[in-house]
């Protein structure tokens, strides 16, 4: 996986040139496993997502690359659409799937709530499963200055066994915010079904302007 780390080292040089870049960092700890952390650098020439990051090998069992572009805007509100390619790396894979991810989000705000929803669906190019996934489903409402507080959650469909449906709180606060840089911490915790662990999440996501 060598590979990955390669190319988000190419994209990082990207901003030195470009002057504008976002920095994500999120690290999920489930009750009674290994935490999994998961790593993107988004520019406006690409992205590239390292996820299932291990404690030990440091190495992502799934990584993306590609880019999304804003197709449509109403109100405060903005319509993306993207195309990513994905490569899995996971010891209960038979083998290294390879997939096409169509991409479409929808994000903004509506009377003083903000909120986003996400729908990626992966098609597989070498014998992998279909698979449908939200990864990105949040509404929060500014309760004091910086600071927010509401509901996130996921879904996921895979083809022929699956589909999960995950919801929490979730807890956001702007820690920085200048002419430069905006930072912004993130807390949930995931509700996942009886067979699953409930997750401790926290993200962190810095924007170069």
């Amino acid at each position: 996986m060598k590979v990955f780390w390669t190319l988000l080292a190419a994209l990082a040089a990207i901003p030195i040139f470009a002057g504008e870049c976002q920095l994500y960092y999120r690290l999920d700890s489930p009750k009674g496993l290994p935490s999994a952390q998961t790593v993107g650098l988004a520019t406006k020439y690409g992205e590239i997502w390292g996820y299932n990051i291990g404690q030990d090998n440091y190495e992502p069992a799934d990584w993306q690359i590609g880019a999304s572009k804003p197709v449509y805007k109403f109100g405060e509100s903005t319509c993306s659409l993207g195309l990513y390619y994905s490569k899995w790396d996971y010891d209960l894979a038979p083998k290294d799937y390879r997939f096409l991810i169509p991409y479409a989000k929808i994000a903004g705000r509506f009377q003083g709530y903000d909120y986003a929803a996400d729908l990626n669906y992966y098609v597989p190019l070498n014998g992998g499963p279909h698979l449908l996934t939200s990864t990105d489903l949040h509404l929060e409402r500014e309760i004091i200055s910086r600071v927010s507080i509401g509901l996130t959650g996921q879904y996921t469909e895979i083809e022929g066994l699956s589909k999960r449906l995950t919801a929490g709180p979730r807890l956001s606060y702007v820690c920085n915010r200048s002419e430069l840089t905006e930072a912004n911490i993130t807390l949930s915790y995931l509700r996942f079904g009886p067979d699953d662990p409930n997750t401790l999440r926290a993200e962190l996501a810095v924007k170069f302007k």
